[in-house]
């Protein structure tokens, strides 16, 4: 009987589930221990900061890779907990040690609705602490948000903030509740995010100047770029298949694309650099062949140059 070979492409989403909060078990209050540092990376902000002190020290960084009201949250800390999970492919990035982590709560106080994940496993290379990626926003999952085909509402559906709407939430938002299954909560306490997120803010507007797009009122996209069809057909390349398969190889690539006005592609570029060179090249190769997009459109509604940003999993599978 032969097996059969199958390379799985998903146009990564993240799920946002509302989940209850952890009942009977006592919070592990950490307050800030360092000052926010803000680091301009190539192809991304990030704003950390530390919290607690000892063996409950602990690191939070929001990461943007554009001017948007989501974010990569990662928190190295000794405090998180693994599960075992045997059928994990182990992967050096994401799965070191054939671990997974419990499903997990997020909620920015006080006015955030719960975001409920699994979250991504890692290890962080300095510290050897147990690490935790997400992508997230301060207000959590729309309420009214359709579910997807497996039930759950995606993370790229949070409902749209104005302007006003959005500082106002900055300001308030004081802390985040972290809840694990068999662990106690743990809640940062952040202080206002207004001046962090204002400097996050001004470090993205130059990271899209650097791109050679406009920021200012008259030509920015205030509506961005749409896939026309599928993003997920997109990879249905061959090569890319060979590659992907003949590796055994599982990974999230992060994307770029500057769009035209005419919704034309005019460059790719992968902006996490921890994937091989040549996978990252096979995937900007599909991309620009095949992607095409609605052009992005200013606050008048005409069409402009504009960023696309996206992800992707790769993984295996056998019949």
């Amino acid at each position: 009987m032969t097996k059969a070979r199958k390379v799985l492409v998903s146009a990564l989403c993240f799920t946002a589930l509302i989940g209850e909060a952890a009942v009977g078990r006592e919070q592990v209050v950490l307050k800030p221990s360092g000052q926010w540092n803000i680091n301009y990376a190539d192809e991304s902000c990030q704003l950390a900061r530390t919290f607690g002190v000892g063996d409950q020290k602990t690191l939070v960084q929001f990461e943007r890779f554009g001017p948007e009201n989501g974010f990569a949250l990662m928190i190295v800390s000794p405090l998180l907990k693994f599960q075992e999970n045997f059928r994990a492919v182990p992967n050096r990035m994401l799965h070191p040690t054939k671990r997974q982590y419990l499903d997990t709560v997020f909620q920015f106080l006080p006015g955030g609705e719960p975001y409920k994940q699994p979250g991504i496993p890692a290890m962080d290379a300095a510290s050897r602490q147990p690490t935790l990626m997400a992508f997230l926003s301060l207000e959590g999952p729309r309420k009214d948000a359709a579910p997807t085909a497996t039930g759950t509402a995606s993370a790229s559906e949070d409902r749209k903030l104005t302007n006003e709407e959005r500082l106002a939430l900055e300001k308030a938002t004081n802390a985040l509740l972290v809840e694990q299954p068999f662990n106690d909560p743990i809640r940062f306490e952040l202080g206002s995010l207004a001046q962090p997120f204002a400097t996050l803010a001004a470090c993205t507007d130059d990271l899209v100047r650097s791109w050679g797009l406009q920021t200012d009122p008259e030509h920015a996209a205030v509506n961005p770029p749409k896939p026309i069809g599928s993003p997920s057909e997109w990879f249905d390349d061959k090569k890319l298949a060979e590659r992907v398969w003949s590796k055994r190889e599982n990974a999230i690539i992060y994307f770029r694309m500057i769009v035209s006005d005419k919704g034309a592609p005019e460059s790719c570029v992968i902006q996490d650099s921890s994937q091989t060179t040549e996978l990252r090249d096979l995937s900007c190769r599909a991309l620009m062949g095949k992607a095409r997009f609605t052009p992005g459109t200013n606050a008048a509604g005409q069409s402009v140059r504009s960023v696309y940003r996206g992800a992707v999993r790769y993984f295996t599978s056998r019949n």
